[in-house]
């Protein structure tokens, strides 16, 4: 995003600019911080105590390529989302180029997020089939017969995972959840750029180098807006969890005012600054390379 706040610099970045250097930082960061997001949803659904606990159960069962199990449909959806996110994002800024800075950054935010929503829930829903499919199965087989649930069970990949869905549950399964997800990327985005482009500024302006204020600032943005989103994606985990186990799910279940609503929060603070540290950091580089102008 660098230094956009005047409409001069605006106009020298294009949007073919912003969507490639968002394309390749995305499918990069979205590699490195998978396994990271997978133990993250276990931990939300499923009582393991402890981070390492529950990497040991998925290596153990699972092994390794287990946690990267999902990862096809999740890396085209997160790449393409985040490409288009960041492209919506100053367009949006646009619209509002006479806001004062901060409006501006959150009601762009909360736009781009409402949009990206509509089909990243999809995606997102699918691979979370497939993170707990090997549990969801386990705990079936605990339910109705005794049997060794590794022999039975068939890892399922994103595609099979969309597809097995709509085969159970219909096509229009595949936004279960939608309203929490809705939600989550439209106050979470307006955070996340808000915050990103607050801090950003701040430190650039303080001569800080532009390289560390981008990384800073994104793995900054990047957990402190999981913290204020964190109980409304743990809530449709759950709630998407419970849909796969054809389990209603009152919103009174939810524990909101436990801190078990926080679960999986460490693994999701480590891989949202990961994330988007490095997404960040590379985005701005690549953006501004030559071969993207």
């Amino acid at each position: 995003m660098g230094h956009m706040d005047n409409k001069s610099s605006i106009q020298t970045r294009s949007p073919s600019s912003t969507f490639s250097a968002a394309v390749l930082s995305s499918a990069i960061s979205n590699v490195v911080g998978f396994p990271l997001d997978s133990i993250k949803v276990r931990q939300q659904t499923y009582q393991f105590p402890t981070i390492r606990s529950c990497f040991q159960n998925a290596i153990q069962h699972e092994g390794f390529r287990g946690l990267y199990r999902g990862f096809t449909l999740p890396l085209i959806s997160a790449t393409l989302s985040r490409s288009v996110s960041f492209t919506l994002y100053e367009s949006f800024k646009y619209s509002f180029e006479n806001t004062p800075p901060s409006a501006r950054y959150f009601l762009s935010g909360l736009g781009t997020g409402s949009v990206i929503s509509l089909f990243a829930c999809p995606f997102e829903y699918s691979k979370l089939y497939s993170q707990l499919h090997a549990l969801i199965r386990k705990q079936e087989l605990q339910k109705n017969i005794s049997k060794d649930y590794k022999s039975s069970q068939r890892p399922l990949s994103s595609f099979h995972s969309a597809s097995d869905i709509v085969r159970r549950y219909g096509f229009s399964s595949l936004w279960n959840g939608y309203r929490y997800h809705l939600a989550r990327d439209a106050f979470g985005s307006a955070c996340y750029f808000t915050i990103y482009e607050t801090i950003k500024g701040f430190l650039i302006s303080n001569q800080i180098t532009p390289s560390f204020a981008y990384a800073f600032s994104g793995a900054f943005c990047g957990a402190l807006s999981w913290i204020l989103v964190f109980p409304i994606d743990t809530a449709k985990s759950i709630i998407q969890k419970n849909t796969l186990l054809s389990v209603k799910t009152p919103l009174s279940s939810i524990p909101w005012l436990s801190f078990s609503i926080y679960r999986g929060i460490g693994i999701s603070l480590v891989r949202s600054a990961l994330i988007n540290s490095c997404n960040f950091t590379l985005f701005e580089a690549l953006r501004d390379a030559s071969f993207f102008q």
